[in-house]
């Protein structure tokens, strides 16, 4: 479904982005991780743990993690 020319996105917990996300997250809420270290870490974390699953998914290509950038500040 599209809304106002963007399309509804449905993320499920088994999904790549989700992983992603969580991981950041979590980062984000350790004290003293900026923004944009708690996403490269992210990153870095979810590549090795796909390399490491035995997951039917390539979770570990650039696709699915290398379009995250954080916008603003930082910090």
């Amino acid at each position: 479904e599209e809304i106002n020319g963007v399309e509804e996105v449905n993320i499920d917990a088994s999904s790549g982005t989700f992983k992603l996300m969580s991981l950041f997250y979590e980062n984000l809420h350790r004290e003293g991780m900026i923004k944009a270290e708690a996403l490269r870490q992210a990153q870095l974390t979810f590549i090795k743990d796909m390399r490491e699953s035995q997951e039917e998914q390539d979770y570990d290509h650039p696709y699915y993690w290398a379009g995250f950038t954080i916008v603003g500040s930082p910090w």
